[in-house]
Parts: C-alpha cells; structure tokens; sequence
C-alpha cells in the first residue's frame, strides 16, 4: 500500500513539473530558426559614379520576434567580415585591407537590438547598435515582417554613412552612403 501512495505521488510530482515547464515554456518568446538559404545581407554604394553591388555570405541571426512581446523580443546578427562578395575577387580582397573592413583585426560586423517599438501608424522599428571596425553607432531601422505560426520573414532596408565606421577613409570618389538591405527567413 505504501509503495502504491509513493508511485502515485511521483506520478503527481512529475505531471505538475512538466505543466510548469510547458507554461514557463509559452512565457518567453521562441528563437526561430535561420534558414541560411533565404538570409541574406546585401549592400550597394556608388563607386566612379557606378553602383557596386555588394553581399555578406557568412550571417548568423539570432531573433525571437514576437509582435505579443515586443519587450522582450530582439533581431542580434553577426556577419563574417571575410565572407564579403562583390564579384571581383580583387576587390574583396582591398576591402579585407585596413583602410577599408582592416578584416584581419575586426572580423565581425555585429548588430545587437536595444528595442523594438511599433509607431501609432503600425510600422515596427527596430533600435540597435550597431558596430563596424570598433566602432559602435546607434541606428534605428524600420522593418517589415510576415509571420505565421511556424515561419517567419523579416526585411528591412536602411542607409549607414560608410565614413561613421572609418570605411574607406576620406575618398571623394566614393559615396558617403552605403544602401543595406537584410532579409531573414526562420522557422520553428
């Protein structure tokens, strides 16, 4: 009879420790899941008067983005300095050297969400800083996002000045302005 009290109260104790768990569980908001095929970080600035077109291959996003729980949502990514492809090798090449991405000393570019506000008029931006060879700058980005129970996709577009970050230096035949464009694709 004891043995049988015991084993019932076991079964108990485990069921309310797995109810605890699975509400504790739905409290924070979920990761989701990158889907490296659909991520991307593009980038376009004009060089000699002629647009250069420009990606990242290496980018690791982390988000939980949750329109519920905006407080406690963020969108951090890390992109891989070395993986920058512009179509000519050379000129990946010069922009791994110091004047430009200096790769070697600073390999990542990182971007880590302080707040996510939605306005009155419905568009949702993101607050983050974001970091470029050692230096850190402020940025609020505006994104669009879609998303269903198991998928989701956020993109946003942007502009940085390339010479806030000492990209580049002083050249007067290349543009101030580089033209992000990031796209993520998660799933849970």
């Amino acid at each position: 009879m004891e043995i049988c009290i015991f084993s019932t109260m076991i079964k108990k104790g485990f069921f309310v420790l797995l109810m605890i768990m699975v509400t504790i569980g739905k409290g924070h908001a979920q990761e989701w899941n990158q889907d490296n095929l659909k991520t991307s970080v593009t980038f376009k600035i004009k060089n000699f008067g002629v647009t250069v077109n420009g990606r990242f291959h290496n980018i690791d996003v982390k988000t939980n983005l949750d329109t519920d729980k905006l407080s406690e949502s963020y969108l951090n990514a890390s992109i891989a300095v070395p993986s920058i492809a512009t179509g000519i090798v050379d000129r990946d090449k010069h922009l791994l050297e110091e004047e430009y991405f200096n790769a070697s000393t600073y390999h990542n570019i990182t971007f880590v969400t302080t707040k996510i506000e939605k306005s009155t008029q419905g568009t949702y931006f993101l607050r983050a800083n974001l970091t470029i060879k050692g230096i850190t700058k402020k940025v609020t980005v505006p994104i669009n996002f879609q998303q269903t129970d198991h998928n989701i996709m956020i993109q946003a577009a942007f502009e940085i000045n390339r010479r806030d970050f000492n990209i580049g230096g002083g050249s007067m035949i290349m543009s101030k302005k580089v033209k992000i464009h990031v796209q993520f694709t998660g799933t849970r």
